[in-house]
């Protein structure tokens, strides 16, 4: 597999605060030769990280989805240097569908043990991916689509462009409004229409849509 970014430098480890997390903070900083940091707290992450490239490595057991997906969210706006690993996955369920975030470089599932899971940090802080096939085949066939012609564009009003470019930037519902002066609820019934229009069926496909068509 092709590199994918420059290594990073620094690793936080978000999950329990428990003597077995600590441990594995220590296993992987010593292993890796990362600065790595243990916190729980998911609205202290974008604060731990420094201005050069960074590793985030997530255990989904302690962490909702809604959590999670928004904890991305905030990140892909606040933090622009970054890659994220997913570990203690559950096959097979929604936990995967995180992979579609474009942060999300590597994940695990709940059966790997140590040693598998420090071999796929390396190849990430090496600069490749690591995903299980069954999800980088899913994540091929969600975004094999034909081109968009510059038709697609067009069907859009100044004001849904103008929604599509703060949404591929990474901002909120609320950002937009507020950007806009017009309020929350007119932003998710512009989305709508605009996911109609373009043929997507929700947000990360939206925000590559409009970065590869706006």
């Amino acid at each position: 597999m092709k590199p994918t970014s420059s290594a990073p430098t620094h690793m936080v480890l978000l999950s329990e605060s428990s003597m077995q997390s600590k441990m594995l903070a220590n296993l992987m900083a010593d292993r890796l030769q990362l600065e790595c940091k243990l916190t729980d707290n998911t609205n202290q992450i974008a604060h731990l990280f420094s201005g050069d490239q960074n590793l985030l490595l997530i255990d989904t057991q302690h962490f909702d989805l809604t959590a999670l997906r928004a904890l991305l969210q905030n990140l892909q706006s606040k933090v622009s240097r970054l890659v994220v690993a997913l570990f203690n996955v559950i096959p097979s369920s929604e936990q995967e569908h995180l992979a579609e975030w474009p942060q999300v470089k590597g994940l695990f599932y709940l059966n790997a043990d140590h040693n598998q899971l420090l071999k796929g940090l390396q190849s990430l802080v090496a600069g490749h991916l690591w995903l299980p096939r069954q999800v980088a085949n899913q994540l091929v066939e969600q975004n094999r689509r034909p081109p968009m012609d510059s038709g697609s564009r067009q069907m859009l009003t100044r004001r849904e462009l103008q929604i599509m470019e703060l949404l591929a930037d990474g901002a909120t519902n609320l950002q937009i409004a507020e950007a806009l002066f017009v309020s929350e609820h007119t932003i998710k019934s512009h989305l709508y229409n605009v996911f109609k229009k373009i043929d997507v069926k929700n947000r990360l496909q939206a925000c590559n849509w409009a970065r590869n068509n706006i």
